[in-house]
């Protein structure tokens, strides 16, 4: 349900430290083929967004 606004693909969830996070893990190796500057890892906290 949460995209990422660099790249446009759907972030994944996850547990860090007892609080939800979504994480975008766009390949770097995709990102360098395709000329996209995207970070290694995008986290996004949860509790952010509510």
């Amino acid at each position: 349900m949460i995209y990422c606004a660099v790249c446009q693909r759907r972030m994944q969830g996850q547990y860090n430290h007892g609080a939800a996070y979504y994480r975008c893990r766009f390949p770097q190796e995709y990102a360098l083929a395709n000329e996209v500057e995207h970070p290694r890892n995008v986290y996004l906290r949860e509790d952010a967004l509510t």
